[in-house]
């Protein structure tokens, strides 16, 4: 007997953790998938560790803990 089309689950939710270079930023994030394949981050990005002064170039509050100044690299 194959499943009817009102007892599929329709999204598949993930719990997924990434490491960044440069600045070894861990962030961790829910997406899900919908029955079409399609993924969408659901809520908000968390970083998991200190990124103290990575993002000291950068004003804007909000997006600062995705950033890493250039600055910082190793030459």
């Amino acid at each position: 007997m194959s499943p009817s089309p009102t007892n599929r689950i329709s999204t598949r939710l993930f719990e997924i953790t990434i490491m960044t270079y440069p600045g070894l930023g861990v962030f961790e994030a829910s997406v899900s998938k919908d029955i079409r394949g399609k993924y969408k981050v659901s809520g908000a990005i968390s970083r998991t560790n200190l990124y103290g002064k990575q993002s000291h170039c950068v004003k804007e509050a909000t997006i600062r803990l995705f950033c890493y100044c250039k600055d910082l690299e190793e030459n």
